[in-house]
């Protein structure tokens, strides 16, 4: 996709992430199967889908089992995972982050981020994306992917509507 609609896109995918975020909401399987464009009144509009395996943060799960995911547990699909669903650690906003950012990083090149070192992202020992990966890209939005896809989730944006704003941002508001 073209930046231009690659931010039409993630604009509306972030609002609705952000939305569910604001309600302690994970997502925890975003991936371009997940993310529906449809023309509404003369626009292409993105929607959000499959929130099944959603979790709900800080919720006394003890009422529902439907939101219980045991310690260690992997839930989601493995391409778009974080290095900390990878690990099995406690589940937090930041995994949608990353997955927007593959999203987003798979829209502007036609391919996955790691399809050349898979096992790198598998192992969450990345230090910067694969510079064969990356030659499309100005240097200012390979620095945002770096930012986005950093392995330690405090060098993350912060939530999906900062993620949003830093990639306009990195693309010349294309």
């Amino acid at each position: 996709m073209t930046p231009r609609e690659t931010i039409a896109v993630m604009r509306d995918v972030c609002a609705a992430v952000d939305a569910a975020h604001r309600n302690q909401l994970v997502h925890r399987d975003l991936k371009p199967e997940n993310i529906f464009l449809v023309d509404a009144d003369g626009a292409r509009r993105a929607k959000v889908l499959d929130f099944g395996i959603a979790k709900i943060l800080g919720e006394d799960t003890a009422r529902d089992a439907r939101h219980i995911t045991r310690a260690g547990e992997i839930v989601g699909t493995l391409a778009y995972m974080s290095p900390e669903q990878l690990r099995g650690e406690d589940l937090t906003l930041d995994c949608d982050v990353w997955a927007l950012a593959m999203i987003a990083y798979e829209m502007l090149t036609g391919s996955h981020a790691f399809a050349l070192q898979w096992s790198r992202h598998m192992t969450a020992a990345r230090q910067g994306l694969p510079a064969e990966n990356t030659a499309a890209l100005t240097p200012a939005v390979q620095r945002f992917f770096d930012h986005a896809l950093a392995t330690r989730t405090i060098d993350r944006p912060a939530s999906a509507a900062a993620f949003v704003m830093a990639f306009e941002r990195a693309l010349g508001g294309a």
